[in-house]
């Protein structure tokens, strides 16, 4: 199967984040010999971005390449079918790009479909990458505005580490940048908290707890509790219910009929 797809391109994307890219490697070599076996592009655009980023990161600009040629060729004709195969494609480019500017045009791009998926936490992350190759291109004011709002979404997401990279980038570039709340979780009461009204959001766009808990990379029991307390929150007792106070702009907390 490929269910140990998702956990790979996780795990390799923390490694080299933290400068180890060789056990990225030796996670997502193994994957993309499964994706291969099996015939599993379509499904693996998430470990293939993490194995070209580890290639890079490596220096081994060449094989980072050669391999995006073959994931293109692998799936050419068939990326409609499957969007994050296109975006997989996107910021491959964008890796393997020489050219910062061009760099930046494709993680831009990325961001853009990403974005209507909708995937916002991998959105957000393809916005930083195009902030950075924009630092590269030496369009400074540009990438600053684009990290601060990066920053602020990560944030808001509860992405601590995510965020924590980003505040580090834009304090190297003297730019100012909140640090996550580390004092204990913030209470929200009747309120929806932000990853509430994200899950929201997403059960309202039809998506099932398995698919919020992968697209937000997630476990399937924090989905589950973060749905309970979104239809508690806002007083309904169906997927549909919530749909329909989203689209009303609904999202306070029920007056008390009592």
């Amino acid at each position: 199967t490929d269910g140990g797809l998702l956990p790979a391109a996780a795990l390799a994307r923390l490694a080299t984040g933290e400068g180890d890219p060789a056990s990225a490697l030796a996670l997502t070599g193994a994957a993309v010999d499964v994706m291969a076996f099996k015939d599993l592009w379509l499904r693996g655009a998430e470990v293939a971005v993490a194995h070209l980023d580890a290639l890079t990161v490596s220096g081994r600009h060449d094989e980072a390449v050669g391999f995006l040629r073959r994931m293109a060729e692998a799936t050419d004709g068939a990326t409609t079918m499957a969007p994050m195969a296109e975006v997989a494609l996107d910021l491959g480019h964008g890796l393997v790009a020489r050219d910062p500017r061009d760099a930046a045009a494709r993680f831009a791009h990325a961001a853009e479909r990403l974005a209507r998926i909708p995937r916002p936490y991998d959105a957000a992350l393809a916005r930083e990458r195009q902030a950075m190759a924009e630092l590269a291109a030496g369009d400074r004011e540009q990438a600053v505005a684009r990290l601060t709002d990066v920053h602020g979404h990560l944030l808001a997401l509860g992405a601590r580490w995510d965020a924590d990279r980003v505040g580090h980038a834009l304090r190297t570039e003297g730019a100012p940048a909140s640090r996550p709340w580390r004092g204990g979780r913030r209470g929200y009461g009747t309120a929806l908290s932000p990853r509430e009204s994200e899950v929201a959001e997403l059960v309202a766009q039809g998506l099932t707890n398995r698919q919020i808990a992968e697209t937000l990379f997630l476990s399937r029991r924090t989905v589950d509790r973060h749905v309970s307390a979104v239809m508690r929150k806002l007083d309904v007792c169906s997927r549909t219910a919530v749909a329909v106070r989203l689209l009303e702009g609904r999202t306070d907390p029920p007056e008390n009929f009592g």
